[in-house]
């Protein structure tokens, strides 16, 4: 599959995706039905066969980090009185992964671990970066200061979420971690930076009045 062929899938499964997703956020209960089964398919289908050939402490460590409490955490985002601070984390990580996909498929030339993400370049985690700093600036939610340190460390967290994930890929032996979504692959191939950042944007949006 070509580039070209590659981005129109997965254009056309983001497309119908968000289509979906704008109707059943704005319903808490829908919402929370749709989250537990997301973990409920990645934990049964999908991370039993990343984390077959790790130790058992590593089975315990990256459980936690990528299931339980990435799954406490949006949990938790939903049942805030404002519920759009959830949204806002996978739109921003969403933005962030679009561009850097598609500058780091074109002129990616520089990769950052290779033999671990063969497909994640700087220039490409760049451009993520320059994306959330424009998110955030449009949001309005931050001075000029912190918008620039806290689009960083989104960037930053939301990379090394893909890179844990494709880190356990490749031990693994896998590519994707499944097909749920065309183009895609699993659904923690889709979800796995939202995931990483979710305790830390609990935090920051519980904390916001600090940082504006």
């Amino acid at each position: 599959m070509n580039k070209l062929t590659a981005f129109k899938q997965r254009t056309i499964t983001a497309t119908i995706w968000l289509i979906l997703l704008f109707f059943i956020l704005p319903h808490k209960n829908i919402t929370r039905f749709l989250i537990s089964f997301v973990f409920a398919y990645i934990s049964l289908k999908e991370w039993p066969k990343l984390i077959k050939d790790t130790s058992v402490f590593y089975k315990y460590f990256w459980t936690i980090i990528f299931i339980i409490l990435p799954f406490i955490f949006i949990l938790s985002l939903n049942e805030l009185e404002n519920r759009a601070w959830g949204m806002w984390l996978m739109a921003i990580v969403f933005t962030h992964d679009s561009a850097a996909y598609i500058v780091g498929s074109y002129f990616g030339k520089h990769k950052i671990l290779p033999k671990i993400s063969p497909n994640k370049s700087w220039q490409g985690c760049i451009a993520g970066y320059m994306i959330t700093i424009i998110f955030l600036l449009l949001t309005n939610w931050f001075n000029f200061l912190n918008t620039i340190i806290i689009a960083l460390f989104i960037s930053v967290m939301a990379t090394t979420g893909d890179m844990c994930e494709s880190y356990l890929k490749r031990n693994a032996g896998l590519k994707d971690t499944g097909n749920f979504l065309p183009g895609h692959g699993g659904l923690l191939d889709r979800f796995d930076a939202i995931f990483f950042l979710a305790p830390w944007w609990y935090f920051l949006t519980t904390n916001i009045s600090f940082l504006c």
